[in-house]
């Protein structure tokens, strides 16, 4: 059995790590839809808070979607 600490240490490593993966994914959706001239893109993951806040630091508007019917989703506008 792991301790708390060692627990925490562990969920703060993979929040990062998400983090990373979800800022990559982000910038390479919203890179191509400004290359196609678009205004908003859809990410096609449900981002976390912290993802979402970064986005809305750098002026972008963001809407979390979650559908029984379409599933989860991220709205990204500019």
């Amino acid at each position: 059995m792991i301790t708390a600490n060692e627990a925490r240490k562990k969920i703060d490593t993979l929040a990062t790590k998400r983090g990373e993966e979800e800022r990559k994914k982000a910038e390479e959706k919203i890179t191509k839809a400004v290359e196609n001239g678009e205004s908003s893109c859809w990410l096609g993951i449900y981002i976390s808070e912290a993802t979402k806040k970064w986005l809305e630091s750098l002026g972008y508007k963001v809407r979390l979607m979650s559908d029984q019917r379409d599933g989860d989703d991220t709205e990204v506008r500019w």
